[in-house]
């Protein structure tokens, strides 16, 4: 029961929901949306993760509420909240665009790393904005994030610029090996 008072409960009824649930079904959405205001960092997290099993495609209903997550103070709903955005939002959506873009500074480097994956999947090729930023994260003060924008760079970049984003990598690259 999602209104149960035990976090557990909570937790488990969001899952069941999840494997029980079609994608689209409104109700399912709306009663996963709710659960993100949950006081438990858990049941928050698998809010999110019902989001993105249950959204389909576009679905601005999940986006909106995924949005809403990505100022959760738990870092682990924020992961979920782009994961959740990343599966469900159309490639080279602006608003999504938008809020992965700002959880690329998320002061976790995880989230972070999340949302420079998800920015490459979500992204259209080429996108200059989407190649800058990914660019800059070259630099973020954690190796896997560097890893995962090299990665993303490989996956946004277009023929226009596979120029510049090899010469950056390997930039990159010899720089890292010091």
């Amino acid at each position: 029961r999602a209104e149960d008072s035990v976090d557990y409960v909570r937790w488990v009824a969001l899952r069941t929901l999840r494997q029980l649930a079609l994608v689209g079904d409104a109700r399912a959405i709306r009663a996963a949306a709710r659960l993100l205001d949950d006081a438990d960092d858990d049941v928050r997290r698998g809010a999110a993760e019902t989001l993105a099993a249950l959204g389909a495609k576009g679905d601005r209903r999940v986006l909106t509420a995924a949005a809403a997550a990505l100022r959760d103070p738990d870092a682990r709903v924020r992961r979920a909240a782009v994961e959740a955005i990343a599966q469900v939002a159309p490639e080279g959506d602006e608003g999504a665009l938008a809020d992965v873009r700002l959880g690329c500074a998320d002061v976790d480097a995880r989230a972070r790393r999340a949302s420079v994956s998800a920015l490459a999947r979500l992204s259209l090729k080429g996108d200059r904005r989407t190649l800058d930023l990914l660019t800059a994260r070259l630099g973020d003060s954690d190796a896997r994030v560097r890893g995962a924008a090299a990665e993303a760079l490989t996956m946004a970049v277009d023929e226009e610029n596979a120029d510049l984003i090899l010469s950056t990598l390997t930039a990159w690259q010899a720089w890292t090996r010091g």
